[in-house]
């Protein structure tokens, strides 16, 4: 007998909105995994179906591909937030099913031997653990409004320098690099633990990753350095939270709305602070391009990147129209441009591209286009992620724009599956 795997079809829609849809060889443990990130779903409304292992990955692709156009990024990069989808999406589940007759279970259940004692503790838990987290998230934001007032009291010790990330779709980060003598290992424990930030849902019930503030801490006792990595659009969050223009602002206005208020103003004032005195906060915050700027409110989007052609090291200015582009495959190393209705693709290499001083390793090299410089590789990222659905297949990237008709969506052989 062929082995057996399942699609499961998880319903978060009343605490974020938005549904999972996924593949799991046993849905209970997935499901007690994801719950650490975005807390209890309605397993009551929520779906699965069963089918052969050997096929279940191909079905997952093509849920995923006929639900695209109801993809819903999600503030977080938590386990599965790829994978989330406007509830509308089980309508085009639900029809996918049928016409492959495929039998679509409604509820998913815990384990019979887990029910009991589930039950039997859960009110008391709840409560004790609310408390207990909000009296220790108050300390870890505490610690880490004095962690960071350090930073901005001793400019002399602590040095900011901006950096860009490659990976997740041109998020910039601020990368603070700590020079200290003596430097104090309680800082050390203070960035390092705050990366569990962990706040309740409405209900009361459970909770979720709300902040992952550094994506990097480094500490080396021999040179004495301590550094993490600061990201623009964590401090955007916070943001939103305080203004109320998040999910949760209750709860963070009755227990961190203090905090969160004293954090943003510190981390605004670490950058001010930086190496370079023309840096613009808002700028570095919320980055202006062609393609979000007022000036080309009105037209068709697009973006303009200054490109450098190997061998021969020309200099090409690429305009790139988003009305004009069907897909782009990446492998996070390269980029192929398939645009409408002609065979030929445009392929775009990963930055630092070869210099003249590199000829003599000719071979370490291909013929190319490769993106110029660090910022036209931010600003291309930045335009991807602002103007393309981006699907994750295996260790490739599928990206289509935005908003474009269904009629477009047609990237396996559907006939055949049918």
């Amino acid at each position: 007998m062929a082995k057996k795997s399942y699609i499961y079809i998880l319903n978060w829609t009343e605490v974020h909105g938005c549904i999972k849809i996924g593949k799991a060889n046993n849905i209970w443990n997935r499901y007690q995994q994801l719950k650490k990130g975005f807390g209890e779903a309605d397993l009551e409304n929520s779906y699965w179906f069963e089918e052969r292992e050997t096929d279940i990955l191909q079905i997952e692709k093509l849920l995923h591909t006929f639900t695209r156009k109801y993809k819903v990024d999600f503030p977080e990069k938590l386990d599965g937030s790829t994978e989330l989808f406007e509830i509308e999406a089980l309508d085009e589940v639900r029809d996918l099913c049928g016409r492959m007759e495929i039998q679509l279970h409604k509820g998913i259940n815990a384990p019979k031997n887990k029910v009991v004692a589930q039950k039997s503790n859960i009110k008391i838990k709840n409560e004790k653990t609310f408390q207990e987290q909000i009296e220790v998230n108050r300390l870890k934001l505490n610690n880490l409004i004095d962690f960071i007032r350090t930073i901005n009291e001793h400019p002399r010790d602590w040095v900011v320098r901006d950096t860009k990330s490659s990976f997740p779709w041109g998020h910039r980060f601020i990368l603070t690099t700590v020079i200290n003598e003596n430097p104090n290992s309680d800082y050390k424990m203070t960035v390092d633990e705050f990366r569990e930030f962990q706040c309740f849902n409405f209900n009361e019930s459970s909770w979720f990753s709300l902040i992952n503030l550094f994506s990097y801490f480094k500490f080396t006792k021999d040179r004495k350095l301590v550094g993490f990595e600061l990201s623009s659009s964590t401090i955007n969050k916070i943001e939103n939270l305080i203004e109320g223009n998040e999910n949760l602002s209750l709860h963070i206005k009755q227990y961190y709305f203090d905090l969160f208020s004293q954090l943003i103003s510190e981390l605004r004032l670490l950058l001010s602070k930086k190496e370079n005195s023309t840096f613009d906060v808002e700028q570095w915050l919320n980055p202006k391009f062609e393609w979000n700027s007022d000036e080309h409110a009105d037209t068709d989007k697009f973006g303009v990147f200054n490109l450098l052609k190997y061998p021969d090291f020309r200099t090409i200015n690429l305009k790139l129209e988003v009305s004009k582009i069907s897909k782009i495959i990446s492998n996070g190393y390269s980029w192929t441009i398939f645009p409408n209705n002609t065979a030929k693709t445009i392929k775009l290499f990963q930055m630092n591209p070869p210099t003249k001083e590199d000829l003599h390793t000719i071979n370490n090299f291909q013929d190319g286009i490769y993106i110029s410089d660090e910022e036209n590789y931010f600003k291309f990222c930045r335009f991807l992620r602002d103007l393309f659905e981006i699907e994750e297949f295996g260790y490739e990237y599928l990206l289509i724009p935005k908003n474009k008709g269904p009629q477009q969506l047609p990237l396996y052989n559907i006939e055949d599956l049918f």
